[in-house]
Parts: C-alpha cells; structure tokens; sequence
C-alpha cells in the first residue's frame, strides 16, 4: 500500500512540475492532500525534479524549435500580409517559446 502512495505522490509532484507551477504551491498541496510533513514532500519533490532533468530538457528543445517555426512562419505571413490566419502562428509561436524558457528554468535547476 506504502509503495502505491509513494507513486502517487510521485505522479503529482510530476504533474505539478509539468504545469509549471511554484515549489512552495506544490509543496503546501501536497502536504494538504496526502498528510506529508514539509520535509518529507520536499524530498519527495526533489526526488521526482531529479529523475524528469532529462525529460524536461529534451522538451524544452522540442518546443523552443516548434515555437522559432511558428513564430517564424506567422512573422512571414504577416509581413507579407498573406491573411490574418498568421496572427495565431505569432501567438502560438510565442507562447512555445515562453514554455520552452520554463522548460529549461526547471531542468536546469540544481536539485
């Protein structure tokens, strides 16, 4: 029973560091939902940030080139004026590169 526990709480601190949310916010919920003291979810949260380093990274690089195409390819349309459809590669493209910048926050982080 203690093994799946572990697993679940190694599943949320997963999620929450995917969503990009605070330590402290995911320490203080974690603590709430599965009776943890701080430091215990600390370790924890340490223990899941460490094994996801690679992933994170790996994520990052995939987003940081699909937002540079989609911010390039809505830049073109726009300066071209080839149709407002273009505004949404902008901003998609935007927002890809901003994940990929947290992705790296997080991956780059000592643990």
């Amino acid at each position: 029973m203690e093994e799946q526990n572990n697993h679940e709480i190694e599943q949320f601190f997963a999620n929450e560091i995917i969503r990009l949310n605070l330590k402290s916010n995911a320490v203080k919920s974690a603590c709430k939902k599965f009776g943890l003291t701080p430091e215990q979810a600390m370790s924890f949260y340490h223990e899941v940030r460490s094994k996801m380093k690679k992933s994170l990274s790996r994520r990052a690089w995939t987003y940081l080139l699909l937002g540079a195409i989609f911010l390039g390819v809505g830049l073109f349309g726009t300066i071209a004026k080839t149709g407002f459809i273009f505004y949404g590669a902008i901003a998609a493209g935007a927002a890809m590169l901003l994940s990929a910048i947290g992705y790296f926050r997080i991956s780059l982080l000592k643990s």
